[in-house]
C-alpha cells in the first residue's frame, strides 16, 4: 500500500498541502489551533465554506495551502462516522486537482466517533487507489506519500500498522472485484491470489476439477455450466485458510454471497 507517514506537528514541512476534516472549527485545538483564524476569516466571505472543500492560501501551514473539507452537521439522527469518510474523500480529490503529491490529512479527535480518524484515512486511501490494469500498464501511485496527523494521545505506530493492513486487503478486494471479466477470470483470480499471498501465513487450496465440482458443489456447477467449455473462464473454488499464533480465544465468521 501507499507510504503512510504519521505526523504530530501541523508545521511539518514535508507536505505540499494540508487537508482538515471536521464539522466545526472549534475542534481544531492544541497545535491545530493556528488553523482556526485563517479558516474563520475565509468563512466570512464564502457561503459554500461548509458545503464543499475549499482551498485557502495561508502561512498557517508550511506549504501555504490548506484545504478545509467540512463533514456538515453530525447531530442529526441519521448522521454517522461515514460523514467523515465522505468529507475526507472530497478533500483528497480537491487536493489532487490542485496538483498535490504529498498531502497531509488532519482529522481532529471527536469523542462522538472514536474511529473517525481511521475512517477518514481509509476513505482517502480508497480515493487514491490505482486500478490493477493501470498499474500493470505502468501507471504509478497518484501521490508520493500520505501524511496522517495524530494527537499525542494516539498510538501512531499501531494505527499506521492497522491502516496498512486494512488497505492491503482492500486493494486485493478491489483488484479482484473491480477488474474486467477477462483480467480477473477465475484462473486469473487463482494466479493473483497465489502471488499476492506467497510466503504469507495464508494457506490456499484450489479446486478446479469439473467432476468434483459437479459432485460436491452442484450450485456452483450450475453457474459454471456455460463457462466450463472455455478454458480461461472455468470455475475455481478457492479456499483461503489462516491460523493465528498462540491461544485462539475468539473465532470470527465472515459470511458473504
Amino acid at each position: 500500500p501507499l507510504d503512510i507517514i504519521p505526523v504530530v506537528d501541523i508545521k511539518d514541512g514535508n507536505f505540499d498541502i494540508v487537508i482538515a476534516v471536521t464539522d466545526r472549527l472549534e475542534s481544531l485545538t492544541g497545535n491545530l489551533e493556528s488553523l482556526q483564524a485563517p479558516l474563520g476569516n475565509y468563512s466570512q466571505n464564502d457561503k459554500a465554506f461548509d458545503k464543499q472543500p475549499v482551498l485557502i492560501l495561508t502561512d498557517a501551514v508550511p506549504s501555504g495551502r490548506l484545504i478545509y473539507s467540512a463533514t456538515g452537521p453530525l447531530d442529526r439522527d441519521y448522521d454517522d462516522v461515514r460523514r467523515y469518510a465522505d468529507a475526507a474523500e472530497a478533500g483528497i480529490k480537491r487536493a489532487l486537482s490542485a496538483g498535490s503529491k504529498r498531502p497531509l490529512l488532519v482529522c481532529p479527535l471527536d469523542p462522538r466517533f472514536e474511529k473517525a480518524g481511521i475512517v477518514a484515512s481509509l476513505a482517502v486511501l480508497q480515493a487514491l487507489y490505482v486500478p490493477l490494469e493501470l498499474r500493470e500498464a505502468g501507471i504509478g501511485p497518484r501521490v508520493d506519500s500520505l501524511g496522517v496527523w495524530f494527537s499525542d494521545q494516539m498510538d501512531m505506530d499501531e494505527i499506521v500498522i492497522v491502516l496498512k493492513a486494512l488497505e492491503s486487503g482492500r486493494i486485493v478486494t478491489r483488484d479482484i472485484g473491480g477488474s474486467d471479466p477477462e483480467r480477473m477470470a477465475p484462473p486469473k483470480v487463482e494466479e493473483y491470489l497465489l502471488e499476492a499471498f506467497s510466503g504469507s501465513s495464508i494457506v490456499i487450496n484450489v479446486t478446479s476439477d469439473v467432476n468434483l465440482l459437479q459432485k460436491d458443489y452442484p450450485l456452483l456447477s450450475a453457474v459454471n455450466r456455460a463457462a466450463h467449455a472455455v478454458d480461461r473462464h472455468r470455475a475455481r473454488l478457492i479456499f483461503m485458510e489462516y491460523t493465528g499464533d498462540g491461544n485462539i480465544s475468539k473465532t470470527l465468521f465472515l459470511v458473504g454471497k
